[in-house]
Formats: C-alpha cells, structure tokens, sequence
C-alpha cells in the first residue's frame, strides 16, 4: 500500500511538471502568432524542432542514469550511484560542445539552402539557429541533471526543476514577445532559462550524492555500462523525432516555412495527449528497475497490467475532451487564419498521439527497466523512418494534411511492441489486458458527442466560439468525471479495479507512507 502511496504522489508531481509547461505554452503560441506572424512563427517552430533534434544527442545516458541510480540505491551502492552520475556528466560536456559547435557552423546553410530563406529573413534565421545552438550543451546534459532524481524517486525535486525551467523560458518568451523583442529576443530568453534551470539542478544533484575523488569516477568503465543501455535508447529516441521534432523539418523543406504553423499549432496541442502519458508514466521505469532482479515478469505483471489500464483511461479522457472541444478550441486560441487550415491536421493528430501513448508508453518504460532496450531501438527506429518517408511523400502531394495522415504509421508500427510485452507475463494475455476495453471507449465517445453538441449549441444560440468551447469543455469534463466514478465502481471490469486500486474512495483519507 506505501508504494501505492508513493506511486501516486510521485505521478502526481509528473502531472505538474506537464500541466504548468502546457499552460504556458497555450498562453504562448497566441502571443507568438501575433507578435511573429505565421511565417515567424513557423521559423521559431524550425528552430525548436532543431533545438530538440538535437536533443537526440543525449544518447540515450538520461534513461540509464535513471535505470542505475534506481538501481545502485536500491542496493544501498551510494557512491557507485555516484559515478554514474559523473560519467555521464562528463560524456555530455563533450557531445554537447561539439554539437552547439556544429550548429553554429552550418545554421547559414540549414537558413539558406534547406529552407530557401532570403534577404532579412535568412539573417534573422541564422542568428535565430545560432543562438538555438548555444542551448544544445545544457538541453543534452538535464537528462542526467533530472535523471539523479528520477533514479532516487524524488519526483517533486525533478518536476520542481522542470516548472522553474518552462517558468523561465515561456513565461519568458511571452514578456519578451509582448515588449517587442522579436524571435531572436525570445530565443534568447528561451535559452537562458535553460542555462540557468540546468546550473541550479546540477548543484542540487551534486547536494544530494555523496562525494567521489575524480579518480574513483573509472569514465571509461562507467561510459561503457552507459553505453551499453543508452546506445539502445538513443536510437529509441531517434525514431521518436518522427512525429516531435523531424516532422516539421520535412513539411517545412515539402511545403514551405509558412506551412509549417498550419502544422505545429494544431500538433502543440494533440502532442500534450502523449506527453502527459509519458510524465505520468516516468514514475515506471525507477519502479520496475528498482524491482527487476533478472527473473520472469511475473513479480510484475499486476502493477504493469494496471498501470497499462490507467494510462489508457487517461488517454481516452484527454482524447473525448480534444475531439469535443476542438471545432471551437483552434479559433479561439490560435485564429480564424489558422484554424481554418489546421482543424483537419488536428483532428488526424490526435488520434496519432493518443494511439500512442496507449500503444507504446507503458512497453517503453517496462522494457528499458528489465534491460531490453535493443527491442525498443529496432522497432522504434525502423517505424520512424518509414513514417518520415511516408509523410515527406504524402506532404509532397497532398500539403500538410497529408504530412498529418503520415504520422499515423508512427504508433500503428508499434503494434508489435504489446505482444513482446504481454508474453514475458506469465498471468495474463492480450486478451486479458484488453477485457473490459468497450466500457470506457463507449463512455469517451459518448462524453465526446454530447459534448461536442453542447458547444454546437451555445455557439450557435449563445455567444459564439468563445461559448462553444467553454460549454463543450466543462461538459466534456464533467461527463468523463462522472464516467470514470461509475468505472470505478465496476469492480469486475478490470479497467474500473486498475482505476480504484489507485485513487481513494470518495471521503476516505489514503494511508500515509
């Protein structure tokens, strides 16, 4: 029951590290509209998708920190936790050196030659890349920095360090904006923040270890158990860059810089549907890893299966309020404009990240902890470069909307994935981890389509866009709310036991840890 406790406060402080980042960026992204236009817009989403492309440099040490200090504490190995930390510390200040170097070289090419920039455009662009480049060292290595405290379970440390992160660079970006200081002023309040949430998380990482002379650090002989896990889920998250970050270079080099705003905003909402299964579901990897001793998955089956299920109802929940609110919610928050291009895009993209987290976020995590991280690669990496293929051609005949219904590939490929899971269990089966399935997806389709009529309604009759979407949001809210009480109660639907084996009954406290 305490490590129910801990999971639960531990997913809850993963929630605010998603929750306040996405506020922010909804307060944003209008701002930025307004403040860049749709073609300044579309390079600002370039630079990010670059800044975050070559995030993939991280080389997968973010997870193996987490999965050996998990691991080494766990033990009670203190200081072998320690050099973990340090090695892959060491290893980031090198990559991250030569690829905010590389950056910087080639970003008058990448301005001129792949996106066709010219005149104040192209030199606002390669100044805007350049100063992108100089985040890369500090984006690379807060894998590591927030890795210490994934690993040791301190989710509030983590998220804390990720609030004050999006705090400074969004809540940033926006005054920057709003005080007129263009796309290069924001970047460069964007990477400050970066800078500056990194430096205070390191010291408090180095607070929380115990101390190591430079010599008991033994770089290479930690760099190759690093390497050994991280090559794996560095090539994981490559495959990843497919529908986050490579997905706009592609439109953006088919379409054109313009295309794609008509293609980020739509996509910066739908793609919070996987990211919130994915920092929920960080609490997983520590836990599993921290519990795997190299036996069968037995041990495991009944916190993964459950955990499965819950992410599934979070899935569809986030999923019926999207659909429901989504004629209303684009006008509203990005314009007209934008809206009118991008509701189709939005609507196809959220069905790729919802089918995303459902299929893949809980074998990522069960994977990388019981040491399989090579399944995830191969998988991961040869989907996403069939999905990239497919969506640069699609995008080539059919514009955005066809770059959209590309990114589909993405989660259907990882389909194999659940079967490689489910049969390491030696309790259930696919079937039973899907008995039960119809009740909730019933009830999502339901909340969504009365909701959905209950903004028609108020927009129509009421006050417009702005009604439509209040009404279709409280109403998509209040359905969902009312549907996962009457779940929880059907004990014998075993999405409703997953759901109240987490969350307390109604007037009962939940046993402290």
């Amino acid at each position: 029951m305490v490590e129910h406790v801990r999971l639960r406060q531990n997913a809850a402080w993963a929630f605010a590290g998603f929750a306040w980042p996405t506020i922010l960026m909804v307060v944003a992204i209008p701002v930025y509209l307004r403040s860049f236009g749709v073609r300044g817009f579309g390079l600002w989403s370039i630079a990010l998708a670059l800044l975050g492309a070559g995030g993939v440099l991280h080389l997968g040490l973010g997870e193996a920190t987490i999965k050996y200090v998990a691991m080494h504490w766990a033990r009670s190995e203190h200081r072998e936790a320690t050099r973990v930390v340090w090695g892959s510390l060491c290893i980031y200040a090198c990559v991250g050196t030569l690829a905010a170097g590389s950056l910087w070289l080639i970003s008058p090419w990448i301005a001129a030659g792949w996106f066709s920039l010219e005149g104040p455009e192209l030199r606002t662009g390669r100044t805007l890349f350049r100063v992108i480049a100089l985040g890369l060292p500090a984006l690379i290595s807060m894998q590591a920095v927030l890795g210490v405290f994934d690993g040791l379970q301190r989710f509030s440390v983590s998220q804390s360090l990720v609030l004050l992160r999006a705090t400074l660079q969004v809540g940033g970006g926006i005054i920057a904006a709003t005080s007129g200081a263009g796309v290069v002023g924001v970047a460069i309040v964007y990477v400050s923040g970066l800078w500056g949430t990194w430096l205070l998380g390191l010291a408090l990482g180095i607070a929380r270890l115990p101390t190591v002379r430079p010599s008991e650090i033994r770089l290479v002989a930690t760099a190759k158990k690093l390497f050994s896990f991280g090559v794996y889920s560095s090539l994981t998250s490559l495959g990843h860059m497919a529908v986050q970050q490579l997905d706009k270079v592609v439109i953006g080099s088919v379409v054109g810089v313009e295309a794609v705003s008509f293609y980020a905003v739509p996509q910066s909402i739908a793609f919070k549907i996987g990211a919130l299964c994915h920092s929920v579901s960080r609490v997983l990897l520590p836990f599993f890893s921290s519990r795997h001793k190299g036996t069968t998955g037995a041990r495991l089956a009944k916190p993964l299966f459950d955990s499965w299920r819950l992410l599934i109802l979070l899935a569809l929940t986030v999923a019926s309020g999207a659909y429901a609110t989504s004629p209303w919610l684009l006008s509203v928050w990005a314009g007209p404009e934008v809206a009118a291009k991008s509701l189709p895009v939005y609507w196809i993209l959220i069905a790729v990240y919802t089918l995303s987290a459902i299929i893949y976020v809980v074998p990522h995590n069960y994977l990388s902890a019981v040491g399989r991280p090579d399944i995830l690669a191969r998988n991961t990496m040869v989907v996403g470069l069939l999905t990239l293929v497919v969506q640069a051609f699609l995008a080539y005949f059919f514009g955005v909307l066809g770059g959209a219904v590309g990114a589909l590939l993405y989660p259907l490929g990882q389909l194999p994935l659940i079967y490689v899971v489910v049969v390491t269990m030696e309790t259930e089966s696919p079937g039973e981890l899907l008995r039960g399935l119809p009740t909730p997806v019933l009830a999502a389709l339901v909340a969504t389509v009365l909701a959905a009529l209950g903004g028609f309604i108020a927009s129509t009759r009421v006050g417009g866009h702005g009604a439509g979407l209040a009404l279709s949001l409280v109403l998509s809210g209040l359905l969902v709310g009312l549907a996962g009480l009457a779940l929880k109660r059907r004990r014998r639907n075993v999405f409703g036991s997953a759901l109240s084996s987490v969350l307390p009954s109604i007037g009962r406290k939940s046993p402290r840890a």
